[in-house]
């Protein structure tokens, strides 16, 4: 614990002393920080007065100089990234320019120039109409087939390479500026558009130094501003015989600003100039500030203990709203601002317990409704099934197997009901299933054989009711391709990570591929349909969307329909 301390102490001193001093006030109670406010303002600026009026006079007007300064340079530096952003938005386009790559990069040796300078020249012309501050656009190249014609096209030779070409290749894909002896500003930039082309080619705007410094004069003989480069040259400048020299400003208020591809502003003036205000100024303040200085400090403390009081009975508030205690209410909030925040806090906590209850009302009845429905929509339909294979039988066998029959439909009610429970046992459901089986075996005799594979341990584990009756009649109604055919139904219970997972599978007809796609399309509609599609919700109904039934079969080989219900 001491030893992260140190490392942490050892990173905090090494901070700015204003990130430092920001961290910290941003760490001490709301109260301290309108005493220390008001010391500041009030007590501190006395104390410096009594010894040093003038020179904190003199500060004051500094500091409203130095913002004046930083506005005014901020206003400067958006124009000229705003000139240069067009410059950049060209080079953008002739970067990105395939065609005019496909130029540069072609062997000229054996054929002529005409489409190459057809092409440029219409595209730089255009370029320049759009943006009449280029006085020129030039493509150097290593590609020594391509013209020199010292207008459009220069070479890139190793022994006299241009003074922009090493800073400009650091640069990579950024805008590079830098001054010309001709009175003309350059904007260079690398234009190979693949990495592992055979060429080095560059583009290269100009404009005129002027424009750049018409764009720095501020009309204030005592403000100066330049351009300046990463080595501290002077590029261009509202006073141009400052160009080309490496300022020393030890003396001077400077503020700087760096631009998107064009270096540094820097804007400076004289300190000098204010001496006179502050001498006129120094006077008076003192005076003022040794009398509202004790009033200022009173009221500030009195005025900060309110403050906090009001303050923390809102975070109290919210605090215990947001640890789930909605009954919680701001007494005596007041009717200024903090006040309001109270009632909106209140008020938050009031609406969040009443949407809580509705949304949770509301979410049991429609659980409980779709439950009820689908279970509804399930029973009449196999009732109907079961009464026509027993009105069959009737009429086959006439006495003792219909009434052996209505026997076994009575077991599957009375297991089915259950009192009503919507879950039973997976022991009961293989129950309740058996009861099922032994009527559609009285219909179609031994021909459905039924084999089962369970772990025992999981016969526990709790299911929907009628889970798998509507599959297994599904199976029989649907996958049996001849009554007199064996058909045989695999039934197992295994558990797979998480899951509790019951199998039913047939060696049926299966389902042809189109069928297949439409039923597994179908299978989270509750309308239109029995069996599958109604187990599947009801079971995520009741336990989520992770789990519920899933189908895969083959024509000719039969269907296999996994059931995924929660584990322990």
């Amino acid at each position: 614990m001491m030893k992260r301390k140190e490392i942490w102490l050892k990173i905090y001193q090494k901070l700015p002393l204003i990130e430092r001093l920001r961290r910290w006030f941003n760490g001490i109670s709301i109260q301290k920080k309108l005493m220390l406010a008001y010391s500041i303002l009030a007590l501190v600026p006395m104390l410096i007065i009594a010894g040093y009026t003038y020179r904190n006079t003199k500060q004051i007007l500094l500091n409203g100089l130095y913002e004046d300064l930083t506005a005014q340079l901020e206003l400067t530096r958006k124009k000229l990234d705003e000139k240069t952003n067009g410059f950049y938005a060209v080079s953008n386009m002739i970067y990105m320019d395939s065609t005019l790559q496909s130029y540069l990069t072609v062997d000229y040796s054996n054929q002529g120039y005409e489409d190459l300078y057809m092409y440029v020249d219409d595209l730089f012309t255009g370029m320049q109409t759009l943006y009449p501050d280029i006085c020129n656009i030039s493509i150097y190249s290593s590609n020594q087939t391509l013209p020199q014609d010292k207008y459009y096209f220069y070479s890139l030779d190793a022994e006299n390479l241009p003074d922009w070409y090493g800073k400009t290749s650091r640069a990579g894909g950024i805008l590079y500026m830098e001054s010309q002896p001709d009175g003309l500003i350059s904007f260079t930039r690398l234009l190979n558009l693949y990495e592992s082309g055979n060429y080095e080619i560059f583009i290269e705007l100009k404009m005129d130094q002027d424009t750049v410094n018409e764009m720095l004069n501020t009309g204030d003989d005592e403000v100066t501003i330049v351009l300046t480069d990463e080595a501290g040259i002077v590029d261009a400048a509202s006073t141009p015989a400052l160009i080309g020299k490496e300022l020393e400003l030890e003396d001077q208020i400077v503020v700087s600003a760096a631009t998107k591809y064009c270096g540094t502003l820097q804007m400076f003036t004289d300190p000098g100039r204010f001496d006179a205000q502050a001498g006129k100024a120094a006077s008076g303040i003192f005076l003022v500030f040794f009398a509202s200085a004790g009033m200022a400090l009173a009221a500030s403390y009195i005025y900060s203990r309110s403050f906090k009081r009001n303050v923390q009975k809102v975070l109290d508030g919210a605090k215990s709203i947001g640890d789930g205690n909605l009954e919680y209410r701001i007494l005596n909030p007041g009717r200024d601002e903090i006040g309001q925040i109270a009632e909106s806090v209140n008020l938050m906590g009031t609406r969040i317990s009443h949407l809580i209850e509705e949304s949770y009302k509301k979410e049991l009845a429609r659980k409980s409704s779709e439950l009820n429905l689908l279970q509804e929509q399930i029973n009449p339909h196999f009732l109907y099934n079961a009464l026509s294979s027993i009105s069959s039988l009737a009429m086959k066998n006439k006495d003792r197997e219909t009434s052996q029959a209505i026997v076994y439909l009575s077991e599957f009610y009375r297991i089915s009901l259950n009192k009503g429970k919507q879950e039973l046992s997976v022991r009961e459901e293989l129950s309740l299933l058996e009861s099922y089986l032994k009527i559609q075996k009285m219909r179609f005799g031994d021909t459905i054989i039924v084999e089962y594979d369970l772990d025992e341990s999981l016969l526990e584990r709790k299911v929907m009711k009628l889970t798998l009756q509507p599959i297994v009649e599904n199976a029989i109604h649907h996958g049996r391709t001849d009554a007199s055919d064996y058909f045989h139904i695999l039934i197992r219970l295994f558990e797979e990570q998480d899951k509790t997972v019951l199998e039913i599978i047939d060696d049926g007809c299966g389902i042809p591929a189109d069928k297949l796609m439409q039923l597994q399309n179908s299978m989270n509609q509750a309308q239109g349909g029995y069996g599958l599609r109604n187990v599947n919700i009801r079971i995520r109904l009741q336990y989520g969307e992770r789990y519920g039934v899933y189908i895969e079969s083959e024509p000719g080989f039969g269907t296999k329909v996994r059931i995924e219900l929660p584990g322990a």
